[in-house]
């Protein structure tokens, strides 16, 4: 029996958001880091987490997260939007 472990390669190209040149691995993102990307203050992003217009966030423990995949879609629709 082995102990080595076998990583299967992830499907499709990882997505990469706008103004990076490093693809996106889906960090967790905290509060500040959101808020700056998307020029939002932190209380703006919490009620439109609450009404639905924006991307759910990500409890770990008592600390709140968000997807950088979904914060980046949302950067993307809000730019299609307009």
């Amino acid at each position: 029996m082995s102990d080595r472990i076998v990583l299967e390669p992830v499907a499709g190209p990882p997505a990469v958001a706008y103004g990076q040149s490093r693809p996106i691995c889906d960090r967790l993102l905290p509060i500040r880091e959101v808020a700056a990307r998307v020029g939002l203050c932190r209380a703006e992003i919490y009620k439109r987490v609450q009404a639905g217009r924006f991307p759910a966030l990500v409890k770990l423990g008592t600390s709140s997260r968000w997807s950088e995949r979904e914060v980046a879609d949302w950067i993307e629709r809000q730019k299609a939007g307009r």
